[in-house]
């Protein structure tokens, strides 16, 4: 035998075509499964991040809006509620109702002003509007029409936002304003980007008394 066969010097070296061809199935394979993997996981990082925001924004409208319904108050004291109910306004989609201005302290009060609040839920959006007394410290008040509507939340399912409770043990279901001590106010919003849906509700207990 040549020296230079000892070496392997001539010899054939390297991959077959069907190796090459197997090595190359395999790594596309392994490829693709890693692919698979990173855009599945991309996806529910997105499905997480927009179920957070949505989340955060339900709890934020409806924080809001309790805080101003647990303010509610009358606007005289022959006034037997809080609630602006002419044209159907208190209704399971909107309502309209007065409370002090958030000027007002009981230290000074005679700088107090009413506010005349409105919430709607219309096209999938929960909206809402209010306004300040022109004149202070008492009735009968001159409060400007409404402003414009602000959307605080948007892609909501369900087509009714408040229920409203009298103040009985356990409270039961009411339409009469004077009756009212609570109200509870639910969405169901759309998770962006899924078929998901968050629900959410929070009750209010209102004032039974007027400002002193």
């Amino acid at each position: 035998m040549s020296p230079l066969r000892k070496l392997g010097i001539g010899a054939e070296a390297g991959f077959t075509l069907v190796e090459l061809l197997v090595v190359m199935f395999i790594v596309g394979v392994v490829f693709t499964a890693f692919g698979v993997v990173i855009s599945t996981t991309v996806r529910h990082a997105a499905v997480v991040t927009n179920e957070s925001v949505t989340q955060h924004e339900v709890r934020s409208a409806l924080d809001q809006m309790t805080q101003d319904l647990r303010e509610a108050t009358v606007a005289s004291t022959s006034a037997t509620s809080p609630f602006v109910t002419s044209s159907g306004v208190m209704s399971p989609t909107s309502i309209t109702f007065y409370a002090p201005d958030d000027t007002f302290t009981t230290s000074d009060p005679t700088d107090y002003h009413l506010r005349e609040i409105s919430y709607q839920l219309t096209g999938g959006n929960l909206q809402r509007s209010s306004n300040v007394s022109s004149n202070l410290a008492g009735p009968p008040w001159t409060i400007p029409p409404l402003g414009n509507w602000v959307t605080l939340l948007d892609g909501i399912n369900n087509s009714a936002a408040f229920t409203y409770y009298d103040g009985s043990n356990p409270p039961q279901l009411t339409t009469n304003p004077a009756a009212v001590r609570s109200v509870v106010v639910s969405v169901s919003a759309a998770i962006p980007g899924t078929t998901l849906t968050y629900s959410y509700s929070d009750t209010a207990t209102l004032r039974e008394t007027p400002p002193s």
